[in-house]
């Protein structure tokens, strides 16, 4: 992608948001300039109040293109977790989890990057923006070249997760990591000869800012999770009303997808008060669902993709968090 493509985008999106989507983070003064992050610039960087950077990054492989990483060094070491072409699913995401929140909380490291597979670049990312609460840097990509570099440089902290694109380098908030490889989500920055130049001061998404609900009201950063829900993602009309009460006890929600841009798009009239179902838009690129488009009962997923939505809905209910109210007071 160019980068006049880029700037129009960013353009296109400042115009159809009319709410901030990122809260802006306080960065000390020392750590305003973008620098290589190598171990004689960030000896004395502060992660957090009281932590201080770690000079490694650690590596988690669990599939996508690693072919042109160096060897391990004294700057950053690799693991592979596994190798999978398909989609990860919602107890891999957990393994994942478990392995790379033990990392964050060693002072060792300053961040993480995670290399995926092309399926699950887009669970990986949205997954980690939701479950890793810390400042340091976390990753995820198909490409572990472009991964590192993103992760090296200075400012890639207190941003969430971020994800880079295989083709073009360009970043994007785990949030609104990329539904498929024709979106072009909302983009935070771009890797361009080796630089990251970033568009915006490092802010964390208002989803998961300090004050709001996901984390005001509940913590969902435990990633030993004994559970693993069920909710299926199903296409606009393709379900009736009895089949999903039949469900009622076999699965712990459900994802309706509509497809279109326009509001009051959905020809469905699913709803249930025992289990939270849905409604997101099945989109390549962002699109929005409101309360107004949704039966009464059923809950808006905002800008949040059919999987998104399918990931917050699974990582409440791993949680505990299965009523639809209490679901539905995290979506935005």
């Amino acid at each position: 992608m160019r980068l006049s493509t880029v700037c129009s985008v960013l353009a296109a999106c400042s115009t159809a948001l009319a709410t901030p989507l990122f809260k802006r983070e306080t960065l000390n003064a020392s750590n305003s300039s973008s620098i290589a992050w190598n171990t004689s610039n960030h000896s004395n960087a502060t992660a957090g109040p009281d932590s201080e950077i770690g000079t490694k990054l650690k590596v988690f492989v669990t599939g996508g293109d690693v072919s042109l990483l160096p060897s391990n060094s004294s700057t950053f070491e690799t693991e592979v977790l596994f190798n999978s072409s398909m989609a990860l699913n919602v107890t891999q995401l957990y393994d994942v989890a478990s392995q790379v929140n033990e990392t964050l909380q060693d002072d060792t490291y300053h961040g993480v990057v995670i290399v995926s597979n092309s399926r699950s670049v887009e669970s990986l990312g949205f997954f980690s923006t939701v479950v890793f609460e810390t400042n340091k840097t976390v990753v995820v990509s198909e490409d572990a070249t472009s991964a590192v570099q993103v992760a090296m440089d200075y400012e890639s902290q207190y941003r969430g997760a971020l994800t880079v694109a295989k083709k073009g380098g360009v970043i994007y908030s785990g949030l609104f990591a990329p539904v498929g490889p024709r979106s072009n989500g909302i983009p935070v920055g771009i890797l361009s000869n080796d630089e990251v130049v970033w568009f915006f001061e490092a802010a964390s998404p208002l989803l998961v800012a300090p004050d709001s609900a996901l984390r005001t009201n509940y913590s969902f950063t435990e990633t030993n999770i004994t559970t693993s829900p069920v909710v299926p993602i199903v296409y606009d009309g393709d379900y009736s009303q009895d089949l999903v009460d039949s469900l009622s006890g076999s699965i712990d929600g459900l994802v309706v997808a509509v497809s279109g841009y326009a509001t009051n798009s959905s020809s469905s009239t699913l709803a249930s008060s025992d289990v939270p179902i849905v409604y997101a838009a099945a989109s390549s690129d962002l699109a929005y669902v409101s309360t107004e488009d949704v039966p009464e009962g059923a809950i808006a997923a905002g800008y949040l993709s059919p999987v998104k939505a399918q990931l917050l809905v699974s990582i409440a209910v791993a949680n505990q968090v299965t009523d639809p109210e209490s679901i539905s007071s995290l979506f935005p």
